[in-house]
């Protein structure tokens, strides 16, 4: 077992992280910037305007050039906006889906 460097970032599981929901399907960890901006039904363009203004939640960084957003902080931000945890999840998971083919979701 290595040890971590002092100040560095701790490492991120690689490959497709999932969460499980009580609904018995499996949500990534983080949604991506294209599965937020069908949430809203806004461009991609928007998203990263509301980012800029504090609008959404703040992204993290999972590689040096890509951010995300925890997928836990975005289902609770878009309950608080009115849109349904399961329309929610339904738009992530069919993104992670369609990204990833070996991404399997149960029923």
């Amino acid at each position: 077992m290595s040890a971590q460097r002092r100040g560095s970032a701790p490492r991120l599981p690689r490959g497709p992280a999932t969460i499980t929901t009580t609904r018995t399907s499996q949500v990534p960890l983080f949604t991506r910037v294209d599965d937020l901006a069908e949430i809203v039904g806004r461009s991609i363009r928007q998203i990263r305007r509301w980012r800029e203004q504090g609008i959404i939640p703040p992204p993290v960084h999972i590689s040096p050039k890509r951010i995300a957003w925890p997928t836990a902080q975005i289902v609770a931000w878009a309950e608080a906006h009115g849109l349904a945890r399961a329309d929610v999840e339904a738009v992530i998971i069919r993104g992670a889906a369609q990204r990833n083919p070996l991404h399997e979701t149960q029923s």
